[in-house]
């Protein structure tokens, strides 16, 4: 019997409890990375903030939004940077994505961003209060922004190109590995090697010969 994959939780939570959790990656095959907050195993999120900077580049783009407990870096690659080009500074967002992790900082990789009223914005903070309580009582809690150079890609770029690819191109049957090489305009060899890794990792598997899936 083929298993079942269930999408994860997009659990709401401070961007506080994001930045300071302990990040998770357990190697195991159809298992994602995670970060443990409030004894929550938490690979998605979903969370209400204020977009305070914004910069974008053909290939590479980030928002740094601020939800009063602290900022967190909004970062997507190649095709994935239109999530973000019409996000204005000041705007009240809803973001869904996953998080991650690079160079001793979490960022969340989007999956939905939509603008909403301020109001609820008021509405998420109560929320969270009651719930978890007032975030950390720290300074101003910031992640150093990570810029990178498109021209310049690091490991973890080339990773996030195949994972979005892999999502995009799985349609019904998995994504086919050849177009999936063939779009992230890496060289064949790098990019085969990412594969291999992310299969060993547990991020991805393949659904049949010569067909990815992402685990989330």
């Amino acid at each position: 019997m083929t298993a079942r994959f269930q999408r994860q939780t997009a659990f709401r939570l401070w961007i506080s409890d994001i930045i300071n959790a302990q990040f998770v990656n357990p190697k195991q095959e159809f298992t994602p990375s995670y970060i443990i907050t409030r004894e929550l195993h938490v690979s998605r999120v979903n969370f209400i903030s204020i977009c305070i900077e914004k910069q974008i580049t053909e290939n590479y783009g980030f928002i740094v939004v601020d939800d009063s407990s602290a900022q967190i870096q909004i970062t997507a690659w190649n095709e994935d940077v239109n999530i973000l080009k019409n996000i204005q500074c000041e705007q009240i967002l809803n973001i869904i994505g996953k998080v991650r992790y690079f160079n001793n900082q979490v960022y969340i990789s989007p999956e939905i961003i939509r603008e909403v009223e301020r109001e609820w914005l008021k509405i998420r903070i109560l929320e969270l209060k009651r719930l978890y309580g007032e975030p950390i009582k720290e300074e101003k809690i910031k992640q150093k922004v990570m810029f990178i150079d498109a021209g310049d890609m690091s490991p973890l770029s080339k990773r996030e190109i195949i994972l979005k690819l892999i999502e995009k191109l799985d349609e019904k049957y998995g994504a086919d590995i050849i177009e999936v090489i063939k779009q992230s305009k890496l060289q064949q060899q790098d990019a085969e090697n990412i594969i291999k890794e992310l299969i060993k990792e547990g991020e991805i598997f393949e659904i049949k010969s010569g067909h990815l899936r992402t685990i989330m």
